[in-house]
């Protein structure tokens, strides 16, 4: 794990993050596209290559179970990114606050 703190400003961008394939952020408005900057846009303005979060508030058990099912689909089945979100999504249907944003490949 990287000791280094992700800071940004409006302009600049402090850590590259062109190393990272992937990154989730299984948290309440990570992808807030109403925020000037979110986490997922920092990531993606950083370098990352994909960042996915979430823009509405979600809760501990539905996001794990919807992570859960996204790295199932994605690392031990070798989903594509997109198709790995569809299979987390087919989880989420039933938990109406469950909103993602995805970015990048």
């Amino acid at each position: 794990m990287s000791s280094e703190i992700y800071i940004y400003n409006i302009s600049c961008v402090e850590t590259d993050l062109s190393g990272m394939e992937l990154i989730v952020f299984a948290a309440c408005d990570t992808a807030n596209p109403t925020a000037a900057h979110n986490l997922v846009d920092a990531s993606i303005m950083a370098g990352a290559d994909c960042a996915i979060g979430f823009n509405a508030e979600i809760y501990p058990t539905e996001t794990n179970d919807w992570v859960d099912a996204f790295l199932e689909a994605r690392f031990n089945q070798g989903k594509s990114i997109h198709d790995s979100i569809n299979d987390a999504n087919e989880i989420a249907e039933r938990l109406e606050n469950i909103v993602y944003v995805a970015y990048g490949n």
